[in-house]
């Protein structure tokens, strides 16, 4: 076997990320194969292989090729989702947010909880680009937002407060619409608008207006539709809001399914208690600060508190 092989390996649906990885045999003369991500971020030369019968050059290559995407997702765990330091911002001389720094991790639901006025919003306006800090960096899947805004926000999809759907086209016309504003188009737009409305469980109403859906499909046809571009993080900007308990409850359960079961990192901004689970991770915003940070378990402990809503008024209350 001479010359160069090439290995194109799609790692989309594995690693959520939209990532190629590419293996070839170097020419003649060479001992090495190499191993390149497209993104450029990783790269890894395989340990030599010599000239070899067919059958076991195959063999070595597929081997090292397992044990370098191995090292790649493990890498890739190890990398906070957002990552934010002393981060500041004001409206004029009203302080918003004061030196917050806080980490959201990979492939999990971190809640971000926090009354109204706290600071939430502001935060996701930051962390999408919409305002740009005074103080502080934005880290997003390891790309500095200050420098890198655009291929930060590829890597995101985003659910706002606001509802910001066309309620005079179909649910399928609405996906098609933001797939072409992503660049999507055509048999692979198709595919990507069909797996996303099975995923929420909507293939069945697509073809109805967004006008005749309850709030809560509604709410599941933005998450769909942010979902179209294989994001490796969602954030949600109070996404429960005016539904009710029933379909905030629906809700919730879905978007931590896609966490547990997509390695989907979430960063879900509420101020309702009960869309907290007991696995998931918890920040507590307070007046523009941090008032606490960890897995949910960790923050009950530390308070000596016995659920998130004890903690959750014990960190927000102001002393008389």
């Amino acid at each position: 076997m001479t010359g160069r092989l090439h290995f194109f390996i799609s790692l989309s649906d594995w690693l959520l990320s939209g990532l190629e990885a590419r293996i070839y045999r170097p020419k003649r003369g060479q001992s090495q194969f190499v191993c390149e991500w497209s993104t450029g971020a990783l790269g890894a030369v395989i340990d030599p292989v010599r000239e070899l019968a067919p059958v076991a050059w195959a063999y070595e290559l597929g081997y090292h090729l397992a044990r370098s995407l191995k090292e790649l997702r493990a890498a890739m765990n190890r990398e906070p989702g957002i990552e934010i330091r002393d981060l500041s911002y004001a409206y004029g001389t009203e302080p918003a947010l004061q030196e917050v720094s806080l980490q959201v991790s990979h492939a999990c639901f971190t809640a971000l909880l926090g009354p109204n006025g706290a600071g939430k919003s502001t935060l996701v306006a930051l962390l999408c680009g919409l305002i740009v800090p005074e103080r502080g960096q934005i880290e997003v899947l390891g790309l500095d937002l200050g420098h890198r805004p655009r291929a930060a926000l590829e890597r995101m999809g985003l659910v706002f407060q606001p509802q910001t759907l066309d309620l005079d086209l179909t649910v399928r016309q609405n996906m098609a619409y933001f797939a072409a504003l992503r660049g999507l188009s055509g048999a692979d737009a198709k595919r990507r608008i069909e797996t996303c409305l099975e995923r929420l469980e909507l293939a069945e109403r697509g073809g109805e207006k967004a006008r005749s859906l309850s709030g809560g499909h509604r709410r599941r046809v933005e998450i769909a539709r942010a979902l179209l571009h294989a994001p490796r993080l969602l954030i949600l900007d109070e996404p429960t809001v005016g539904l009710d308990v029933p379909s905030r409850a629906a809700l919730v359960q879905h978007v931590h399914a896609l966490c547990a079961e997509d390695g989907l990192t979430v960063l879900w901004a509420t101020h309702l208690v009960d869309e907290v689970w007991d696995d998931d991770r918890l920040v507590v915003l307070h007046r523009g600060r941090i008032r606490a940070a960890g897995p949910v378990r960790e923050i009950l402990s530390e308070t000596g508190c016995s659920s998130v809503l004890e903690a959750f008024t014990d960190l927000t209350t102001e002393p008389l």
